[in-house]
């Protein structure tokens, strides 16, 4: 599907995965250099495994569009709108798939995709914004990963992230975590 892809993909990204990533991500950045639109809306849970974050902001530097939602229900990919493919899982295992052609629901499937692409907040800035280091730290922030998950993926120690954030909060003049959140998206530090 990948492969045949030419316009368009949408895609749900969510645990668990039946490939390795590092067999899919060649094929998908292949796709965005011969310039195919790709959206990306990521569960929370899918950007706290080890390199995650990584592999998502290189695919946004070149031209993947990611987003965040809380929700994301299942794992999906749609491809120039009229194929998808819907994994089938049960637990922490994908089982098969189901591949869906044109029909009522190819049609509710995009309706989804787009409804919660609406709804999901944007995880990288195109251009501009805040340093690279803390551009790291404000995207694992609004993935809601916890300071633990987000040294991992830094790969420095909770100690060390605790300290930027206090660096973030007194960058964005702020008093607590949450209100650097609002005002970082205010400022639109965390992408549009």
């Amino acid at each position: 599907m990948l492969t045949a892809t030419e316009r368009t993909l949408d895609v749900f990204d969510r645990p668990p995965y039946a490939v390795a990533h590092d067999n899919a991500e060649p094929v998908v950045r292949g796709k965005l250099r011969r310039g195919v639109t790709v959206r990306g809306v990521y569960a929370p849970e899918s950007l706290d495994r080890p390199g995650a974050l990584a592999e998502a902001r290189d695919a946004a530097r070149l031209g993947e569009q990611s987003r965040l939602h809380p929700h994301v229900p299942m794992k999906l990919a749609v491809a120039d709108a009229r194929l998808a493919l819907l994994p089938l899982a049960s637990g922490e295992a994908v089982d098969g798939a189901l591949v869906v052609h044109p029909c009522a629901l190819l049609d509710a499937l995009r309706a989804l995709f787009d409804l919660l692409w609406q709804q999901a907040v944007p995880v990288f800035r195109a251009e501009g914004g805040p340093s690279g280091e803390h551009d790291a730290l404000l995207t694992a922030l609004a993935a809601g990963l916890k300071d633990d998950a987000v040294a991992r993926q830094l790969g420095t120690s909770t100690r060390t992230v605790r300290r930027r954030i206090v660096e973030l909060t007194d960058t964005l003049h702020a008093r607590t975590r949450f209100q650097a959140g609002v005002l970082a998206e205010r400022r639109g530090l965390l992408g549009r």
